[in-house]
């Protein structure tokens, strides 16, 4: 999105299913951080060993960064890299955080008060997490920013295609990582899968993913349930969705293709979206923190999943013209010529 504007940004980060897909719209520097909030939570040798590709990274990025005009980093370990090491490295260099929400992976930053007294300005993606930074928060100045996103960026040449292809005899198709602080709605929709005579395609990886993988064998569902791991690009398989179970940016990611969405995250199941609640869901970064959303459980995963296969065309059509473009940079672009 800021290429419109006559910018080409230089990404950095660690390495991940981004990483990819980022060359093609920016220049890409590969690095190491600590991610978290408390460095306590490893043991002494894997911290020395962080510490040291810490190092070898500011190595790898000083002479592009002291070049830079803006500086913004996203969640606490990158954040804290970037402000631990400005003194020294960049100091020139005018540098904002991105917060995306207030949960315990995203806010506080690493060395909190430190990290936030040496930026020159937050930016929030939601107005959650817009909100809760107001109220303890008084300097720097906080900007409301959005969950940038761009239809046409993401789905290429192909959006109208995708759009057109929905086919609602398609599996369902749940996007997550595998962890056990966020299998809940998995656990809700292989309940609901019972009901039903779809597949169901789980994409994504992690620790919990034999304990699911047994869940489904227990309830004989496991010729119905494909574990296809992490992907890269997840497009193929939102494409194909009858559904989507997902959250955050995989929520609008799939919503945009025209796909029925059910919105679930570790704190609840807000259910299937609608065109006249996508307001309340982008201001809670599209999350089961909604004030609708409800405790988890199968026999509603059920009831949404019959839901979605019932929208109809118009709305469907409505809610991926609504999320074709979301959020704003006009605050990057003050603090470029600010």
């Amino acid at each position: 999105m800021l290429s419109e504007h006559g910018y080409r940004p230089v990404l950095v980060g660690k390495k991940g299913p981004w990483i990819g897909a980022a060359r093609n719209a920016a220049d890409v520097i590969q690095v190491t951080w600590r991610e978290g909030t408390a460095a306590d939570e490893i043991s002494s040798a894997k911290t020395a060993v962080l510490k040291c590709l810490e190092m070898l990274s500011v190595l790898k990025i000083r002479r592009t960064v002291r070049k830079a005009s803006l500086v913004i980093s996203s969640q606490p370990g990158p954040t804290a890299f970037f402000s631990e090491r400005s003194a020294l490295n960049w100091p020139a260099v005018r540098r904002y955080a991105l917060v995306h929400g207030t949960t315990a992976v995203e806010w506080p930053f690493r060395n909190h008060a430190q990290t936030v007294a040496s930026l020159d300005g937050l930016l929030a993606a939601t107005n959650e997490a817009f909100k809760a930074m107001k109220s303890v928060v008084v300097s720097p100045p906080i900007d409301l920013i959005g969950n940038l996103f761009s239809a046409d960026l993401f789905w290429d040449e192909s959006l109208t295609e995708v759009r057109d292809a929905y086919d609602p005899s398609g599996p369902i198709v749940f996007l997550g990582t595998l962890t056990p602080n966020k299998t809940a709605p998995l656990i809700s929709l292989l309940e609901a899968v019972k009901e039903t005579d779809r597949r169901l395609v789980v994409v994504g990886d992690g620790p919990d993913i034999e304990r699911l993988r047994r869940l489904a064998s227990e309830g004989n569902i496991a010729n119905r349930v494909d574990f296809v791991g992490r992907i890269d690009d997840p497009r193929q398989e939102i494409a194909s969705a009858s559904v989507v179970v997902t959250a955050g940016r995989g929520a609008i990611e799939s919503m945009s293709a025209g796909r029925p969405t059910i919105v679930a995250t570790s704190e609840g199941t807000h259910g299937l979206a609608r065109i006249n609640a996508l307001e309340e869901l982008e201001s809670y970064n599209f999350t089961g923190r909604t004030p609708a959303s409800r405790e988890h459980s199968g026999n509603f995963m059920a009831q949404e999943v019959r839901h979605a296969w019932e929208l109809d065309r118009v709305e469907r059509a409505a809610i991926a013209e609504r999320l074709s473009r979301v959020g704003s940079v006009k605050p990057i672009l003050r603090a470029l010529n600010g």
